[in-house]
C-alpha cells in the first residue's frame, strides 16, 4: 500500500435497509372492499382506506404522499399494484411496522402488525473486531490505529474511513471483480478485480513539498510543481503497469488455459464425430449388400418358379 496509513478491512456483511416487498398486488375488488393500509415508522403513522373512486396507481402515490407528509422516514413505491416500502436508513436501529386488511399486500396476516429491520455492517479492521452501526464500521481494537477508526461502506459506491476527530482522510473505492466461465462444469469459473484507476487514486503516498495527494492535484505551473508532478506520474505509472501485469496475467493463464482445453476439446470431439460417421457408413453398407443378395435371389427364385408352368404348357403343346 502506498498509503502512510494503510487499513486491512474484511466486509463480511453489508449494511441493509429495511424492505418490504408486498406479495400481493392492489386490485379493483380492494379498492371497493376498502381495504386499510398501515405504515408505522419511529411513533409516526400514514394510513390510508382505499375506495372505488381511486385508481391502483393512485393508491400507492396517496399512500407515499401520506408517509412523506406525516414525517415517516421511508419510501413506498409500486410496480402494477405491488407496494415496495424501504426505509431510507441503514441498519438495525432503523425499521418499520405495517398492517393490511388483505394478507400479503403489507403484513403477512391480515390485521397482524408485521416489523421489518435493517442490519448493520460486519466485518473486521486489521484482523481486530468492530462494532457495526448501519454503514459505520467502528473500530475496537486496543492499539492506537483502529480504535475508535469510522469506515462507512457502501458497496459500488466506495468506502470511507474517518480519523477520531471525525474529518475524512481518504476513500477507497471497492468494485465487485468479474468472475468468467471457463469450463463445462458448473462452479468452474475464475475471478478478477482491479484496483481503482481514477486519477484520484493513482500516485497516492508520494512525499512531496507541492502536497500533491494524487494524479488529480497536480500543478506544472511552478518549477517544484513540475518536480513534484514527475515523481508522482511515475508513482501513478508504476500502478497501472502493475495492473496491466495482473490483467496480463490473467489472460495468459487463465483464459489462455481455458481456450487450448476447450481447443483440445474440439479436435477430440471431430475426431469422435468422424469415427462414428465411418461406423455409420460401413453399417449402411453391409445392410445394402445384404438387401442387394435378397433381391437378387428373390428375383432367381421367381424366374424358376415362372419356367416350370411354361415348361409344361409345351410339352403338351408337343403332344
Amino acid at each position: 500500500c502506498a498509503l502512510p496509513i494503510c487499513y486491512d478491512v474484511n466486509i463480511k456483511q453489508a449494511a441493509t435497509k429495511a424492505t418490504l416487498n408486498g406479495s400481493k398486488a392492489i386490485n379493483e375488488s380492494m379498492l371497493d372492499s376498502g381495504e386499510e393500509l398501515t405504515i408505522m415508522e419511529n411513533g409516526r403513522t400514514a394510513f390510508l382506506k382505499l375506495n372505488k373512486n381511486m385508481t391502483v396507481e393512485g393508491a400507492v402515490r396517496q399512500l407515499g404522499s401520506i408517509a412523506e407528509k406525516n414525517g415517516l422516514d421511508v419510501t413506498v413505491s409500486g410496480s402494477e399494484g405491488a407496494i415496495t416500502v424501504t426505509h431510507n436508513k441503514y441498519g438495525e436501529d432503523h425499521k418499520f411496522t405495517v398492517m393490511s386488511t388483505t394478507a400479503g399486500v403489507l403484513s403477512e396476516q391480515s390485521g397482524a402488525p408485521k416489523s421489518f429491520v435493517g442490519s448493520d455492517v460486519k466485518g473486521t479492521i486489521n484482523g481486530e473486531g468492530t462494532d457495526g452501526n448501519g454503514q459505520l464500521l467502528i473500530g475496537l481494537g486496543v492499539n492506537s490505529t483502529t480504535a475508535g477508526l469510522a469506515l462507512r461502506y457502501a458497496p459500488k459506491t466506495g468506502m470511507s474511513y474517518d480519523a477520531k476527530n471525525g474529518t475524512t482522510v481518504g476513500t477507497v473505492n471497492v468494485e465487485g471483480g468479474l468472475r468468467f466461465q471457463i469450463g463445462s462444469d458448473p462452479n468452474q469459473s475464475a475471478g478478477i478485480s482491479i484496483s481503482d484507476t481514477h486519477t484520484s487514486r493513482l500516485g497516492r503516498g508520494v512525499d512531496n513539498d507541492s502536497q500533491f495527494l494524487s494524479l488529480a492535484d497536480i500543478d506544472v505551473r511552478d518549477v517544484q510543481g513540475a518536480q513534484d508532478a514527475m515523481n508522482v506520474v511515475d508513482q501513478a505509472i508504476e500502478e497501472i503497469s502493475s495492473t496491466r501485469g495482473e490483467l496480463g496475467a490473467f489472460q495468459r493463464h487463465t483464459f489462455g488455459s481455458a481456450i487450448t482445453t476447450l481447443r483440445v476439446a474440439r479436435e477430440n470431439l471431430t475426431a469422435a464425430e468422424s469415427v462414428i460417421r465411418d461406423t455409420d457408413m460401413a453399417e449402411e453398407l453391409a445392410r445394402f449388400t445384404r438387401n442387394q443378395i435378397m433381391v437378387q435371389s428373390s428375383t432367381a427364385q421367381l424366374a424358376q418358379a415362372n419356367a416350370v408352368p411354361q415348361n409344361v404348357v409345351r410339352l403338351l403343346a408337343s403332344q
